[in-house]
């Protein structure tokens, strides 16, 4: 049992050690600059070699601590285990503590500490492992064991170094996150109380400062038809009137697919300046829209689905109707959207 054990130890401690030894490799010892930008994503592999050590560590510092490692510092066994266990961890943070300050160019963090930190102490802490592996127990208690296990101890202590800094490091950048939430939060709150100051006029004029000069018209009109207060759709109008193709947009959203955004742009056609009109060219758009609705209307019937308000549709195209010239296409769509009207589609046959 006594055998099976120490080969244990080693074994462990040996895998500790390699891993530590790669981790070392993978910034040349300390010596190669920190990988960055796309390249950082290579440090995920001295990272899980680091941790692949720590946990090396712990198991060969548990098993050493049982098999009487510090029986010449606490009388239990179980307690001594558990003692190793925890300076295994602080050694593992200790070679974790290293690559990180390498990582963020620590101040502390040169060649010298930083190889002392995850290379040197480390190694004798290994040793520590190894002699008490194969170390008669009764010599535990001999002077020369102690003084190698004091001198191993340097190892944890680093990783106490290390633990409070980046304890200080965590604390710190969650007091600045705190600061950062309170800031954004104190910003947030005197904007909203700034917006509510403003009248329903002015907050829509300042939204649309952010819009695109070439902002598609069917973001502009979309919100037309459901738009209760006049100003605020004069202002929708005045904003959609500036678009630098308002043609060739008016154009393809009039006749595009979607009832909301072509009943939109009757909307724009019933209240628009008359000087904007173009009297023939927007009769063929709007007969257009007139017989899609109408396919709509025979289709779903009148009832309003969705965001689409068939029925008031279909009267407001009537309305502009009267501001464009009455070609017979255009009376042709309207007789078509008025024979829709007359037999819409019922529940029974949708």
């Amino acid at each position: 049992m006594s055998t099976l054990l120490s080969i244990s130890i080693t074994l462990a401690t040996l895998i500790a050690g390699l891993a530590t030894l790669f981790t070392a490799l993978c910034s040349a010892f300390y010596t190669s600059r920190p990988p960055q930008g796309d390249s950082a994503m290579g440090l995920i592999v001295p990272v899980a070699t680091s941790a692949a050590a720590a946990l090396a560590l712990l198991i060969a510092s548990a098993l050493a601590g049982y098999r009487g490692s510090l029986d010449w510092l606490v009388s239990s066994r179980g307690l001594g285990s558990f003692i190793m266990a925890i300076l295994g961890l602080l050694v593992g943070g200790a070679i974790f503590g290293a690559l990180l300050g390498w990582c963020e160019k620590h101040p502390y963090a040169n060649i010298i500490t930083l190889n002392l930190a995850g290379v040197v102490l480390p190694a004798l802490y290994l040793i520590f492992l190894v002699s008490s592996a194969w170390v008669d127990e009764p010599k535990f208690r001999d002077g020369a064991f102690k003084a190698l296990c004091l001198a191993a101890s340097a190892a944890p202590a680093v990783g106490v170094v290390v633990a409070l800094m980046c304890l200080k490091a965590y604390m710190h950048a969650n007091a600045q996150r705190s600061a950062w939430a309170a800031e954004a939060h104190a910003k947030a709150s005197a904007e909203e109380s700034r917006r509510e100051a403003m009248t329903p006029e002015q907050r829509l004029l300042e939204d649309l400062e952010r819009y695109s000069p070439t902002q598609p018209l069917w973001t502009l009109v979309a919100g037309l038809p459901d738009e209760a207060s006049p100003s605020l759709r004069a202002i929708w109008i005045a904003r959609a009137l500036q678009h630098p193709d308002f043609e060739n947009e008016l154009q393809g959203t009039l006749t595009c697919d979607y009832a909301v955004y072509r009943h939109g742009c009757v909307m724009l056609l019933l209240e628009m300046p008359d000087d904007r009109i173009k009297p023939t060219q927007y009769a063929q758009w709007l007969a257009n829209d007139a017989r899609q609705t109408a396919a709509d209307i025979r289709e779903y019937g009148l009832a309003k689905r969705q965001h689409n308000d068939f029925s008031q549709h279909a009267a407001n195209i009537a309305k502009a109707a009267q501001r464009v010239t009455m070609t017979e296409e255009l009376q042709g769509a309207l007789a078509e959207l008025r024979d829709a009207v007359a037999h819409p589609a019922t529940a029974a046959t949708k």
